[in-house]
C-alpha cells in the first residue's frame, strides 16, 4: 500500500522536482500540497505547482495556498521559481481558498497515519503547531550543522527565509516524540548534483520529461556555476522524498535542535544548533539525518531519475 504524504512546498525548481518524484512514485499517494512563500511568492508557487499538474496530468485532492515571507530565492530561482521557463496551465485542480486547518481537517476526517513532507519555509506551522501531532510522521528539508550554509556561513535557505516559524516549530517538538521528526539538511542533500549530462540522459530517456527538467534547471545551473564553480545544480528536495522512500540508508541521530531566530544579527538568523555534547540537559526533540554511504547516495538517485522519466 502507497504511503499517504501532505507536501509543503515553496516551487521551486528543486521543490518541483520532488513534486514530480512523489507524484510518479507508485510507492506514494500524495493527498495535499499547501504552498508557502520562499523561493518566491504563494501565488506564483501556486502556478507552478498547476503547471507541473497539468503537465503530468495529475490532480491532488487539496492545493492549499500558504502563507507568504518576506524573504525569497528568485535570485536563485528565478523571478517566477521555474528558471523563467513556462508552461500551461490547463488542469481543473481546485485550490483551496479556506485556512490551511479547515483543509487538515477535512483530509484527516477520512485518513490516517499520513506523513507530512516540509520542503520550504516553516511559516505555515506557526500557530498551528497542535496539528503537528496528527501526522505519524515528518521530514523536513532545513538547516545545516557539519557543512556550510547558503545563506551565510552557518545558515542554511528554508530556516533562514523565517527563523521565528523555524524556532517556535522545533520549540513545539520538544514535548513530543522526537522520533516522528526527520531533518535533512545540506550534510545530506549537498551529495545530490544534477548535472547537464544527466539532463542530456533524461533527454534521451523521455524527451518530453527531460526536455521540461532542461527548460526549469537551466537557470538553476547558471546560478551554481556562477555562485560555486559548480557544473551542475545541488537538488535539495527530491532527497527528502528519497529519504523518506529509503530511510534506512540514512544515519540518523536523536538530538536536541533548536533555531536562532535573531533578525538583527542577519549571519546567525537561522542557524540551526545541534547540541552534540547535551550542553542543555534537554531530551532529544528530533532525529537529524547526519552521514549517508556512496552506495546508498548512488540507490536514492538512481530510484530519483528513473521514477521521473517514467
Amino acid at each position: 500500500m502507497a504511503k499517504k504524504i501532505w507536501i509543503d512546498c515553496d516551487p521551486g525548481i528543486d521543490d518541483t522536482l520532488a513534486l514530480m518524484y512523489a507524484l510518479k512514485s507508485e510507492e506514494l499517494e500524495v493527498l495535499g500540497i499547501s504552498v508557502v512563500g520562499g523561493n518566491t511568492n504563494p501565488s506564483k508557487c501556486v502556478d507552478n505547482v498547476l503547471r507541473l499538474l497539468t503537465f503530468l496530468n495529475k490532480e491532488v485532492l487539496f492545493l492549499v495556498k500558504g502563507s507568504a515571507n518576506e524573504r525569497t530565492a528568485e535570485d536563485t530561482h528565478g523571478k517566477n521559481g521555474l528558471g523563467n521557463y513556462t508552461l500551461p496551465i490547463n488542469t481543473s485542480q481546485k485550490v483551496y481558498d479556506l485556512d490551511l486547518e479547515d483543509a487538515l481537517d477535512e483530509m484527516f476526517s477520512f485518513n490516517d497515519d499520513v506523513t507530512l513532507v516540509c520542503l520550504g519555509p516553516l511559516t505555515n506551522w506557526r500557530g498551528r503547531e497542535a496539528y503537528l501531532d496528527l501526522f505519524s510522521e515528518i521530514y523536513i528539508m532545513g538547516g545545516c550543522y557539519k557543512y556550510p550554509g547558503n545563506c551565510s556561513p552557518v545558515t542554511e535557505f528554508n530556516f533562514w527565509a523565517d527563523s521565528l516559524s523555524a524556532k517556535s516549530v522545533f520549540n513545539y517538538f520538544k514535548y513530543g516524540d522526537y522520533n516522528k521528526v526527520h531533518v535533512v539538511g545540506l550534510e545530506i542533500t549537498h551529495k545530490f548534483v544534477l548535472t547537464s549530462g544527466d539532463v542530456e540522459l533524461l533527454c534521451d530517456e523521455n524527451p518530453e520529461v527531460g526536455t521540461f527538467i532542461k527548460g526549469i534547471t537551466k537557470y538553476y545551473m547558471d546560478f551554481h556555476r556562477m555562485q560555486e564553480n559548480l557544473e551542475g545544480c545541488v537538488i535539495n528536495d527530491p532527497v527528502v522524498i528519497g529519504c523518506l522512500l529509503n530511510p534506512e540508508m540514512v544515519v540518523e541521530e536523536p538530538y536536541y535542535v533548536q533555531v536562532v531566530n535573531s533578525p538583527d544579527f542577519d549571519m546567525l538568523d537561522g542557524q540551526m544548533i545541534v547540541d552534540r555534547k547535551h550542553f542543555y540537559k534537554e531530551l532529544p526533540n528530533v532525529l537529524v539525518s547526519s552521514d549517508i554511504t556512496f552506495k546508498s547516495v548512488d540507490k536514492i538517485w538512481t530510484d530519483f531519475l528513473t521514477t521521473i522519466v517514467k
